[in-house]
């Protein structure tokens, strides 16, 4: 079995693309694992410090783990005088962890996201979701990429569009359709 901690986790979560990291995202997709894990005993969860590199780079505001303004992973962070090394180079993670997250469904943890939140808390679409979470609603809702591309464009200004506040009310619409079905 291999210790993974928070670092290790969040820093595999940022691997397979996920922009920020809030702890509901955090804590069902650890629960998936450790439910996973009583079958495939690949992992074992020690809570443990962060590294001074993970404390440079990441922010943590109690919510969120997010990489720090300016910086993404391809960020050079450290040099010799033969090499530099991305941020992606040094983070600590896990091969078997990003293979297991690579393959983790997370259509069934972001379901699980938005029932805690409430579907009111689809009003607060854009602070409550990643992107990677966001696209994976998208394709769930079968939002098409033109709706997608201008949706995103306007999101990036900070700014909820129309067209997002309709996409959120299907999105609505068709969860509490389900969830009375």
């Amino acid at each position: 079995m291999e210790t993974i901690n928070t670092e290790i986790f969040v820093s595999s979560l940022f691997a397979i693309g996920f922009d920020k990291i809030d702890i509901l995202l955090y804590n069902l997709t650890l629960g998936k694992l450790i439910i996973d894990n009583k079958k495939l005993h690949l992992f074992r969860y020690r809570n443990g410090g962060k590294s001074k590199l993970f404390d440079e780079y990441v922010d943590y505001d109690g919510v969120n783990f997010k990489l720090k303004d300016g910086i993404s992973l391809d960020t050079i962070v450290s040099s010799n005088k033969d090499n530099n090394y991305t941020l992606r180079e040094l983070l600590s993670t896990n091969k078997r962890l990003i293979d297991y997250l690579s393959e983790l469904d997370f259509r069934k943890i972001i379901i699980k996201k938005i029932e805690s939140l409430g579907v009111d808390g689809l009003d607060s679409f854009d602070l409550l979701f990643s992107n990677k979470e966001k696209e994976i609603i998208y394709k769930m809702f079968g939002i098409d990429n033109m709706h997608r591309e201008k949706s995103k464009r306007q999101l990036e200004n900070n700014k909820l569009s129309d067209l997002e506040s309709r996409n959120i009310s299907v999105m609505k619409r068709e969860l509490k359709r389900d969830k009375q079905v």
